[in-house]
């Protein structure tokens, strides 16, 4: 859980870059920033599960997607205070994700870190529309 406030939401791109940066030259090259290290070990630990699976055009494309995925979903985590884990996201259900997205909406809005519906989609895997009633339900002064 990211409670760091940052200026400028991450990008998926500046996760995949710091994966690609420590692949080629190591992780020294890694910044300081432990989240930035956490996320190039899950992204990592991705590469392992899905790399061996590509035998064909189609499988590296699926592997390339759910890399990208997972990294968009990582940024948008680090770019909000409170965001649960994506392992403890996957033991949640439905009301639970809500409350979750809730309280780092209040959270960010505390912080002064700007929050999006994208920014929530991504760090939640919930819908538009989800995340859409998420942040009216928790407009300041709610």
């Amino acid at each position: 859980m990211s409670t760091t406030p940052r200026t400028r939401p991450m990008t998926a791109a500046q996760v995949l870059n710091h994966a690609s940066e420590a692949a080629a030259h190591g992780r020294g090259v890694l910044p300081a920033d432990v989240t930035v290290r956490r996320q190039y070990e899950d992204l990592l630990a991705l590469a392992r599960q899905v790399l061996p699976r590509v035998t064909t055009p189609e499988k590296l494309l699926e592997a390339a997607d759910e890399l990208h995925w997972r990294a968009a979903r990582l940024a948008a985590a680090a770019s909000l205070p409170e965001v649960p884990s994506l392992a403890e996201q996957e033991k949640m259900i439905g009301r639970n994700v809500q409350a979750a997205a809730a309280r780092t909406v209040a959270a960010a809005r505390r912080a002064g870190t700007p929050v999006t519906v994208e920014l929530l989609v991504a760090a939640y895997d919930m819908s538009d529309d989800l995340a859409a009633r998420t942040l009216r339900g928790t407009a300041a002064g709610c």
